[in-house]
C-alpha cells in the first residue's frame, strides 16, 4: 500500500494496516490497566489524531467512569474554524 505525503511524494508501506492495527490494540489494553489495575483517573493524549473507535475517553470511562481526560492535537492536525460547524450544517 502507498501513502501519500503532505508533500504529494508517495512513499511504499506495505504493512501499515497490520501495524495501525496492532498499535491501536496495545493502546486499548493499556488505557485498561491504567484505568483499572492501576486506578489512573486522568489522561493526557498527545497527538490524537483523528477521532476513531475506542478513543482514549470511551475505554477509560467504561472502566472507571470518572476518568477525565484531555486530547492535544498536532496544529497541523487541526481542522480550520468553523470545519466542525459545517459538518453539523448539512
Amino acid at each position: 500500500m502507498a501513502y501519500r505525503l503532505d508533500s504529494g511524494r508517495e512513499i511504499d508501506c506495505p504493512h501499515i494496516r497490520e501495524t495501525a492495527k496492532v498499535s491501536r490494540a496495545y493502546q486499548i489494553r493499556a488505557i485498561g490497566y491504567l484505568a483499572g489495575e492501576a486506578g489512573i483517573r486522568q489522561f493526557l493524549d498527545v497527538g490524537a489524531g483523528l477521532p476513531a473507535a475506542d478513543n482514549t475517553h470511551q475505554v477509560a470511562q467504561r472502566i472507571a467512569p470518572e476518568s477525565r481526560m484531555v486530547y492535544l492535537l498536532d496544529p497541523a492536525q487541526r481542522p480550520p474554524p468553523g470545519a466542525d460547524q459545517r459538518r453539523f450544517c448539512t
